[in-house]
């Protein structure tokens, strides 16, 4: 009968703390988003030219037009977007969050009209990360987002976009291979975001380094959510860009 109650008591203990992990995200919450976006990251499906899309992410990312949300700003990318308290970062702010665990800058690119149906006169774009674990050619992830820019901008959306942090090394796969293939793609926003006439924040030269900020690597922390709020701050009092030419 001990046993038993000791058994129970664990069962208990363990799904109290699976909701606290899950509300307030602290352990194991990074480490379970991390092998959850492995998982579905390597059910990556080949297409033209090698480029690999995840359909069940992009699939997830389109369903969140069911909602039918309307907002000024509307946050897009993968998990990073996703996992983001966008309320309590930006609690004066008419915000929506629109990133999709695992999606890739293809997968953005198609949930674009689902995404345009918040009505938001603003977008800031996160994505390029699963593009980069999926093995993706730098230059096939950039023409793809250049033409999320382009439809962005004929919808005349201001649109923001950010350049990819580096991995921490706590990562096996945050290789020498990996690091310069971040930087070109960095390289290529940077870019697209001069020719394009839009908006850069460098997220990779300001967000701060560290486990204590990203503890598996990737997915930021309370501490590594507050860092990007401070960055993203000025850019979203900014006033819009169509106000200041008047």
């Amino acid at each position: 009968m001990i046993q038993y109650a000791v058994i129970v008591a664990l069962v208990l203990c363990a799904f109290a703390w699976g909701i606290a992990a899950g509300t307030y995200k602290i352990f194991p919450f990074a480490q379970v988003q991390a092998l959850h976006e492995a998982v579905i990251t390597s059910s990556g499906i080949g297409s033209d030219g090698g480029y690999r899309e995840n359909p069940a992410a992009t699939q997830r990312g389109l369903a969140m037009a069911d909602w039918d949300t309307r907002a000024e700003i509307v946050m897009i990318g993968d998990s990073i977007t996703e996992a983001a308290p966008w309320k309590d970062m930006f609690p004066d702010a008419d915000i929506l969050g629109r990133g999709a665990s695992g999606d890739t800058v293809s997968g953005v690119e198609a949930r674009l009209d689902a995404i345009l149906r918040a009505e938001p006169d603003r977008a800031f774009v996160l994505i390029g990360t699963n593009d980069l674990n999926l093995g993706n050619p730098v230059d096939e992830v950039l023409a793809r987002y250049e033409r999320v820019i382009e439809r962005l901008q004929a919808a005349e959306v201001e649109t923001t976009i950010q350049t990819v942090p580096p991995c921490e090394p706590v990562l096996d796969f945050c290789t020498g291979k990996r690091r310069d293939a971040e930087a070109a793609l960095n390289e290529g926003i940077a870019r697209l975001a001069r020719e394009q006439g839009v908006r850069l924040i460098d997220l990779a030269a300001d967000f701060p380094s560290g486990t204590e900020y990203r503890a598996d690597g990737v997915h930021p922390t309370v501490s590594g959510y507050k860092a990007w709020r401070d960055v993203l701050a000025p850019h979203l009092a900014a006033q819009p860009q169509a106000e200041a030419a008047e």
